[in-house]
């Protein structure tokens, strides 16, 4: 397995077990101007997603754009248990009702395969 599949399923082995309570979107200030350019699956953000599992301890991935050694291309994708960017840098916008998220919110992880 690859340093991305492992990054990728280190840090959402660690919510196997849990429901997926809630999805925001986590956007550099003025990406996202209006909720419903969430609808374009083209849209490209800079920010990160989290996947609030809001276990006991407040389980969450982030996932955003990381160097990961091995990785051909300059940035892929990262997953960790934090954010990967200082507080108040990213306007935050719930997407768990939208699709294709909505599909996932309220759903156990059952494993993780990459």
């Amino acid at each position: 397995m690859g340093d991305l599949a492992k990054c990728v399923t280190r840090s959402l082995s660690e919510v196997v077990g849990l429901s997926l309570r809630r999805v925001v979107i986590r956007a550099l200030d003025g990406e996202v101007v209006d909720r419903t350019e969430f609808a374009d699956p083209r849209l490209y953000i800079g920010g990160e997603v989290h996947l609030d599992f809001g276990g006991e301890s407040g389980e969450s991935v982030f996932l955003s754009w990381a160097e990961n050694a091995g990785w051909p291309d300059h940035f892929s994708i990262g997953a960790s248990s934090k954010s990967w960017f200082s507080p108040g840098a990213l306007r935050d916008w719930d997407v768990s009702d939208l699709d294709p998220w909505s599909a996932c919110t309220g759903k156990l992880l059952s494993g993780v395969r990459v």
